[in-house]
């Protein structure tokens, strides 16, 4: 059994793949296995690209579309290797040693599960500044107040997440976040000192932000059952979330209006 399995779930999106492998470059790290969950319309496209990278250890399967966490899911149950990290199409390693350096980190130590940096950018490529943030004490408050680990950042292994019946479909923005918090409630994390990924936003956590804050509040309730003082904190922490986020977004909406009647028209009479 190969100790850990990248798994990248991708749909009609060969750009965004193409992307991913090339984040493994020119000499993958031996061992690196990457299985492919493809849900593209056309089932041709995929692996001729795959063709295009014979240096990497490659595994196709096509499924029906059942969404991204059905697909993931649907990868899951197809992954024979100890430990499972998703970097789905579009996600790029945040540097090709990350392989090598991942594989030496969890033979060490066979945690249950590990978390490394995500580099995050915005929508126009702009790297965006994470402040430092202390895993434990945000665990404390059951990461209510916004910082937790991105999945594109978690390492599992492959049995945990399968006892926990996979990713839950009951939630349509955050079901790795579900996962997440049932990793934590369970055990403490390795903590990685790399980064492992890069991640773009502008996926429906970012454009559907509303939905995504309700569902991360009810995961938190549903995972953790907080009670008394604990509930009551976790209330606290989510409104607050809740406001500094819609003011950023309304910050956001002002910045990009147009300054004028002519401006807002411009782009039309482009067309």
């Amino acid at each position: 059994m190969s100790l850990i399995t990248v798994v990248s779930v991708v749909k009609d999106d060969a750009p965004g793949l193409r992307l991913t492998l090339d984040s493994f470059g020119p000499k993958p790290t031996p061992d690196s296995r990457i299985l492919v969950l493809d849900g593209s319309a056309d089932r041709d496209v995929i692996p001729k690209l795959l063709a295009l990278y014979p240096f990497l250890e490659t595994e196709y399967h096509w499924s029906p579309p059942t969404g991204v966490y059905g697909a993931m899911n649907d990868a899951l149950n197809l992954v024979q290797s100890q430990y499972v990290y998703f970097l789905n199409a579009g996600d790029t390693l945040a540097s090709d040693r990350v392989p090598s350096k991942l594989q030496n980190s969890l033979a060490k130590s066979s945690p249950i599960w590990a978390i490394g940096r995500v580099l995050f950018f915005s929508e126009n490529g702009e790297r965006l500044t994470e402040p430092p943030w202390s895993y434990e004490r945000e665990r404390k408050r059951l990461f209510a107040r916004g910082v937790f680990p991105a999945h594109q950042g978690v390492v599992a292994q492959t049995e945990a997440l399968r006892q926990q019946g996979g990713f839950d479909l009951k939630f349509r923005i955050t079901a790795d976040y579900v996962s997440i918090l049932k990793l934590a409630r369970e055990s403490a994390p390795l903590e990685l000192d790399f980064p492992l990924a890069s991640f773009h936003q502008g996926g429906l956590s970012t454009s559907e932000w509303r939905l995504s804050l309700r569902e991360f509040h009810r995961a938190r309730m549903t995972v953790f059952r907080p009670s008394g003082l604990a509930a009551m904190r976790e209330v606290i922490d989510t409104v607050r979330l809740h406001i500094r986020t819609y003011a950023f977004h309304s910050l956001r909406r002002l910045r990009t209006r147009p300054s004028s009647p002519a401006a807002e028209y411009k782009p039309r009479l482009e067309q």
